[in-house]
């Protein structure tokens, strides 16, 4: 939208969805917005990993905006607790009424317990040393009334109200357990609300009021003076602005009769208007959040008479957009109507969420007040989804409303259930099974009329639903104010249930029946608790019935009632069954095949698994990426750094951007966004550098503050400041005098001889893994094939070297710099017989084993290392000519294909493998490098060393 809030007609180059690794797992590219709005959607897999996943747009002007949104478990609250106190509490007071209230999202009141505490924090000084003032708390355990509400009064004077080691403000926690629900501790749905309420405590300190006055002086004693409005000027109506004057009628010329006053109203410009006292404000709504009135006028003599005022004008959108429902309450599964009211034409975006998914996280609403540009629009929490297979189980509640069922998940044979273990009668029975937090989430066109209506069948929740519109059109922009619905029936039951269970966990389930009719009903009593027994990891459909029985029994001291409507209620809910015992999270990063197809290349793969694990549990998908940069280039920003720190950090620093700049460029994606940030880089890193160069042209981590430079240093900025040639301006001699110092110590044999001090160990470790590294690549030469044994390491058609006395646990970072230094050597050197790249592409396999979800590795030194050597492998390989298609079959009847081209090669693509265990075969034709993955998880019944297989065998 431009700055009047009209939609501009734009093409978004690029919109990207990142999971919380990083992992670009969907993009779209050169996408018009279509009436201002521009309406996207990704499925999300079953094993979504949980955390922050961001969505990124950029413009066709390179305008970048990203929002983000969570993937987590959690249980959804049914109520809300607020705490009320006085406004102000002085230390006159003796007394404050402390009133706790628990509302239900559809606006009942809450029965149940509450325990408050009541405290004035003392002042900590951290240089006491001595023992400090205590906070001084009081405790109150009470219980709400029908009203939903517990109160309370406070002795305020126990508080040392007249003590300054005290904060001046109170702090007030509320916890409140619903009736019924069980023990805080265990149950779910006991909600905490820790509110805390800073009230000033009001001292007798009068202060002096001071207000200064600036003379105004005028030659002819005349005065205009603009009237201050009374309160915000309207929006969507005209407004006068009155100025009062004082002209002294001498100063007129003989016979002036009349003295022209003109003003000017500045918003973004000022417009002159001709002569007027009544000064009259028109298109009100353009004039906001503030206008500026300039009166003036031109006496006789010359003299300019003026004053101005700004004016507050309540904010307005052109589009005035409005939501309403067709009534105040519906029941469940009942057809309701949502109208919207907007400017014909609008293209507008409406949604309706659980009031519970507010409470867990309150939504940044868009209103009128908002800063509005681009808006990405998702739903506030996302639940972590599943797919799995769904048993169903029945409850039928009778007439003890609280009473546990005890249910247990074990690892016993599954119970053969039938139709006539479980009866429901045929009678007037409203069986609720669709809860989802999210109701709406729509893209509405309004017609000529200005007026569309949306026919919705209400959701099955008993909640109250938040919806809400925003609309786009040549008018404007415009938010609709919140409207809500609440879905509610006087009889229900409702069950408090976990996010999970773990399997062989006996829990409680509870279902509380709620009455709220004005007559006392009778319940059946009829309850058959089941012990159910599962084997695989599932969704479990519980289903709980409660019927009002017809009856001429006395309920109380009255006849029972029937509803006419709902007579039962019946409820099925689902329950995740996880498995916790061993549980084993595999990354993919222990499975990764790199294919380098020259026409058609084709491995097979085996997934096997251990012999304990459990049946159903495995989890695995297949994934591509197309660049072996790729995770690296799409974190610029956690790799290219700026350069800080002494002359041997700021190389370490300044070397990376290097390599990363060298790589985008030899494969044609450095754009100049990238290009400029890393020069500005660059550039600094080698300002800095030249503070250590000593007067010989050798350097070292502190400049002339130590005795001589470094061979190392000297050397390494020696070849950093040749590399960033291309992209900075390098003095040539700060090049040449380096070299000049480093022959000065060369010795006969043609060694550098080694001289100064190297203070960081990476860089000391560094010169150990060069001669290693070359000395392996020397031995090679040569045919040893004893050292070859000793250090290499080839298992899985990966290839690296292992440190002599590594304690192979975890990631050797030596390990990383020592392989990387060799592919650096294979690729660096003229082609040898059976070192091709074919053979290096298993070293390359092991490094993208290693690489952290940002493309870099463990430390600075190796990630220096490493890139430089993917980099290098990455441009040896990389081609823009076509594309490679990637095919994934199965034994079971799986057939995927997977493109990658130039426009997504960055693209995180995945395919959920539904066969685990399982037999595939990759196959890969054309001539690009594709990086291939296997994420996968599974559960083992008891604690194994048995690890998941992994085994490919090339065709």
């Amino acid at each position: 939208m431009d700055a009047n809030f009209i939609p501009v007609e734009r093409v978004y180059k690029e919109v990207a969805l990142q999971d919380p690794s990083s992992n670009r797992i969907a993009q779209w590219l050169d996408k018009s917005v279509v009436g201002g709005i521009l309406d996207l959607s990704h499925p999300m897999i079953p094993e979504a990993v949980q955390g922050s996943y961001t969505i990124t747009a950029l413009t066709d002007k390179g305008e970048q905006i990203s929002h983000s949104f969570d993937i987590k478990e959690y249980v959804l609250p049914k109520y809300e607790v607020n705490v009320h106190l006085p406004s102000v509490i002085t230390v006159l007071d003796q007394e404050a009424a402390l009133k706790i209230c628990g509302k239900y999202t559809y606006g009942k009141p809450v029965i149940g317990s509450v325990k408050a505490q009541f405290c004035r924090n003392a002042i900590r000084f951290f240089w006491f040393s001595s023992p400090q003032n205590k906070d001084l708390c009081k405790t109150y355990e009470l219980t709400t009334d029908k009203s939903g509400c517990a109160t309370q009064t406070v002795n305020v004077t126990a508080f040392s109200l007249h003590k300054n080691m005290y904060s001046d403000t109170f702090e007030v926690t509320a916890e409140m357990e619903e009736y019924g629900t069980g023990r805080q501790t265990k149950s779910p749905t006991v909600h905490r609300t820790n509110t805390h309420y800073a009230y000033g405590l009001r001292r007798p300190n009068y202060r002096a009021s001071h207000h200064h006055v600036t003379p105004f002086y005028s030659k002819s004693s005349s005065f205009l003076k603009v009237m201050q409005a009374s309160s915000e000027l309207p929006c969507d109506s005209e407004a006068t602005v009155r100025a009062q004057y004082i002209i002294q009628g001498e100063e007129l010329e003989k016979g002036q009769e009349v003295l022209h006053f003109f003003y000017l109203v500045c918003v973004r410009d000022c417009d002159v208007t001709p002569p007027k006292m009544s000064v009259p404000l028109t298109r009100m709504s353009d004039l906001a959040p503030f206008a500026q009135v300039v009166v003036y006028t031109l006496m006789p003599s010359g003299e300019a008479v003026a004053d101005s005022h700004d004016f507050p004008v309540q904010l307005c959108l052109n589009n005035k957009v409005s939501l309403k429902f067709s009534s105040l309450q519906e029941l469940p599964s009942e057809r309701t109507t949502l109208s919207l009211k907007a400017h014909p034409g609008s293209l507008c975006s409406v949604r309706a969420i659980d009031q519970s998914v507010l409470l867990l996280q309150t939504e940044q609403e868009l209103t009128v007040s908002y800063e509005i540009g681009l808006k990405i629009m998702t739903n506030s929490d996302v639940k972590k989804p599943y797919d799995c297979d769904e048993l169903t189980f029945y409850v039928t509640k009778g007439d003890r409303l609280d009473s546990p069922i005890p249910l247990a998940f074990n690892m016993m044979p599954e119970p053969v259930i039938t139709p006539q273990m479980f009866k429901v009668d045929n009678k007037k029975e409203t069986i609720r099974t669709f809860f989802p937090e999210t109701w709406i989430w729509d893209l509405v066109t309004v017609g000529d009329s200005g007026l569309v209506s949306m026919e919705k069948t209400t959701p099955d929740t008993i909640t109250k639903w938040a919806a809400g519109a925003f609309c786009v059109s040549s008018v404007g922009f415009g938010v609709a104010p919140n409207t809500g619905l609440t879905v509610f029936q006087p009889f229900f039951v409702s069950l408090t249930l976990p996010y999970s269970v773990i399997r062989g966990e006996v829990f409680t389930l509870k279902a509380t029946v709620f009455n709220y009719l004005l007559k006392c009903i009778m319940v059946k009593k009829q309850t058959n608790n089941h012990i159910c027994f599962l084997q695989i990891l599932c969704k479990v459909n519980l289903k709980v019935s409660a019927e009002a029985l017809k009856t001429e029994a006395l309920c109380g001291n009255e006849v029972a009632t029937v509803p006419d409507v709902g007579r039962t209620d019946t409820v099925i809910r689902t329950l995740l069954v996880e498995v916790t015992n061993s549980f084993i999270n595999e990354t993919f990063s222990s499975f990764s095949l790199l294919l380098l197809p020259d026409g058609v290349t084709e491995k097979n793969v085996s997934l096997l698994m251990p012999e304990l694990f459990v049946a159903g549990s495995a989890r695995a998908t297949f994934s591509v990426l197309g660049d072996l940069m790729g995770r690296a280039a799409q974190n610029l920003d956690k790799l290219l750094a700026m350069p800080y720190g002494c002359g041997e950090q700021n190389m370490l620093l300044f070397a990376p951007n290097i390599f990363i700049l060298n790589y985008l460029k030899s494969t044609g994606q450095l754009t100049q966004s990238i290009l400029d940030k890393a020069t500005h880089f660059l550039e600094s890193g080698y300002q800095r550098e030249l503070t250590y160069k000593h007067d010989d042209g050798s350097y070292s981590a502190f400049g002339k503050a130590d005795s001589s430079g470094n061979t190392w240093l000297t050397s390494f900025v020696m070849k950093s400041f040749g590399g960033a040639q291309p992209y900075i301006y390098v003095q040539p001699e700060h090049i040449t005098e380096a070299w000049r110092w480093l022959s000065k110590h060369q010795r006969p044999d043609g060694c550098i001889r080694s001289v100064g001090k190297l203070f960081h160990n990476g860089m000391k470790v560094t010169i150990a893994l060069f001669k290693w590294s070359f000395l392996i690549i020397s031995f090679w030469c040569f045919k040893c094939s004893a050292l070859d044994k000793s250090l290499l390491q080839d298992k899985r058609g990966t290839r690296h070297w292992k440190r002599a006395g590594a304690s192979g646990k975890g990631l050797d970072s030596l390990e990383v710099e020592m392989t990387s230094y060799v592919l650096l050597a294979l690729l660096s050197g003229p082609s040898m017989p059976g070192f091709d790249l074919e053979y290096s592409s298993g070293i390359v396999r092991w490094l993208t084993q290693q690489q952290n979800p940002f493309g870099g590795f463990s430390s600075t030194q190796d990630t220096v290392v490493a890139l430089q050597a993917l980099a290098k492998y990455g441009a040896a390989t990389y081609s823009s000519e076509v594309g490679t298609t990637v095919t994934l079959t199965s034994l079971g009847g799986l057939n995927k294909e997977f493109t990658v081209n130039q426009d997504n090669r960055l693209l995180y693509q995945e395919e959920k493998l539904s066969e685990v265990p399982g037999e595939y075969t990759i196959r890969a034709e054309g001539q690009n490098c594709v990086l291939t993955q296997v994420p996968h998880r599974y559960v083992c019944s008891t604690p194994s060393t048995e690890v998941f297989s992994f085994l490919n065998r090339d065709k």
